[in-house]
């Protein structure tokens, strides 16, 4: 028992990561529990009661703690509404028969108490109850669902609706009805799943129900390929398995495209959006339109990243970490390592000797070391900041972030690129030519900066291309 004790203690849990998401950490969290559990249950004797011991010490102190907050937890509820209504024959009375029908969804995925609970507010016999669910689905066991429940409620049910059976007191006079058609996937799928998971004929799993394709859909597959592709990616870190996986999925789709699939009949499923970004660009690469619908990627949008340092730089310019340096190496205004070493090194004039000084300075600074002044895009960066840092306070943010955009020629920039930011043609330039050096006159001196003229941005603004699009949506 003292070896099977060290070994549970020497493993280390993941904490949740991109990798690992929070409900995986919490399951294996609760897998490893439900192990040591049952070493504890095979040792039995001395251990088992030890066990016991300690799991009594740890509720009472637990109730202790929520009992000083005055908090309840789900269990609690669960709880103290389940002994309401099975030792208060007033509140039982008040509440039985009041609901016409009562149905649980997602069945497969409750506790026997919260089951003896419904049953009291459905009558004799659970003539007013329906339940909905399916054995397959099941995922909350590491929260106390039994998915037996819904094993016996089938059996139950099942064997009311025998003719033998339909008198038993006991028994549910209802009726079992299989939901077996299958509106979503095709044919082709649904017996590709059969034979890895039916275990009546040599899957994983005993009991699968078998699902059926609806004779309604109608087929949009054009090319003449197969509807099934396994990927195994393996090695590598996990941004290199995820690219690997995206570049895959779009050579499906080009394979699709060149087989005669229209571009826009075609959508890629993701149950979380964090690398939607690398899955559009794997489609880009390979020449497919690609547009992002449903969920949000908004805070992990380069735009949006680089107001947010925008934001950062205006309040507060010394924070150059979030601040001016993330603007300053953004598209808005595009610093390279030349242009940076110019706003970071200051020169003596007395002694000639260089030394170093922080970016924000060197924004406000004239003042640069030969060899490195007068860079264009250093020089506009000064311009455009300072105008915009002497307006905080005097005008709203908005205001001043879009004239920032606008004068730091982005906007232009991000035109170009169209809706879907593809890359700039060779004959667009990377950079917007900087605008001249002027000292601002006293009577223009308090003027917004702004962008070239609208006639000037249309017409550098390329045609949009009549392509259709892969749509990509991602599922919650």
């Amino acid at each position: 028992m003292e070896d099977a004790a060290r070994l549970m203690m020497s493993c280390s849990m993941p904490r949740a990561s991109k990798a690992f998401p929070k409900e995986q950490v919490e399951l294996l969290k609760a897998e490893a529990a439900d192990a040591f559990i049952n070493i504890v249950l095979a040792c039995g004797g001395p251990a088992l009661d030890a066990l016991v011991g300690l799991a009594r010490a740890v509720e009472a102190e637990y109730r202790a703690l929520k009992a000083g907050q005055s908090a309840l937890d789900n269990n609690d509820l669960l709880r103290m509404a389940y002994e309401a209504l099975r030792d208060y024959p007033a509140i039982r009375a008040a509440y039985e028969g009041r609901f016409k029908m009562v149905m649980i969804d997602e069945f497969q995925d409750t506790d026997q108490m919260q089951v003896d609970l419904i049953r009291y507010l459905t009558g004799a016999g659970e003539r007013a109850l329906c339940t909905v669910g399916d054995a397959q689905q099941s995922i909350y066991r590491f929260r106390g669902a039994e998915v037996e429940v819904f094993r016996r409620q089938e059996r139950k049910v099942g064997s009311s609706a025998a003719p033998e059976t339909a008198v038993a007191s006991d028994a549910p006079a209802g009726e079992l009805v299989k939901l077996v058609r299958n509106f979503r996937s095709h044919d082709e799928v649904l017996r590709y799943v059969a034979r890895i998971f039916d275990g009546d004929t040599g899957g994983l799993m005993q009991g699968f129900l078998d699902l059926e394709p609806s004779d309604k859909r109608k087929d949009k597959l054009r090319a003449k390929a197969s509807r099934r592709q396994a990927l195994f990616v393996a090695g590598g870190s996990t941004q290199e398995r995820t690219q690997a996986k995206a570049r895959a999925i779009a050579e499906r789709f080009q394979t699709l495209v060149k087989a005669g699939q229209p571009q826009g009949s075609m959508v890629l499923l993701l149950g979380r959006m964090t690398n939607a970004d690398v899955y559009a660009q794997a489609f880009r690469d390979q020449g497919l339109d690609c547009v992002i619908a449903g969920g949000s990627v908004f805070a992990q949008a380069a735009e949006v990243q680089t107001v947010r340092a925008l934001v950062c730089a205006l309040a507060n310019p010394a924070d150059t970490a979030q601040g001016l340096m993330p603007l300053l190496a953004s598209p808005m205004f595009a610093l390279g390592a030349q242009e940076f070493l110019a706003l970071a090194t200051k020169l003596d004039e007395q002694t000639g000797e260089t030394s170093r000084r922080n970016i924000d300075v060197g924004i406000m600074s004239d003042s640069d070391v030969p060899g490195l002044q007068n860079l264009p895009l250093v020089t506009r960066a000064r311009e455009v900041l300072r105008y915009a840092l002497r307006r905080v306070g005097r005008d709203s943010f908005a205001a001043i972030a879009r004239d920032v955009v606008n004068a730091s020629g982005w906007f232009v920039r991000l035109a170009q690129r169209g809706p879907e930011a593809r890359p700039l043609p060779p004959t667009c330039s990377r950079r917007s030519t900087p605008w001249p050096r002027q000292r601002p006159s006293s009577a223009t001196r308090r003027a917004p900066l702004r962008s070239p003229s609208t006639a000037s941005w249309r017409a550098r603004r390329p045609r949009a291309r009549s392509t259709r699009r892969v749509t990509a949506r991602y599922a919650s």
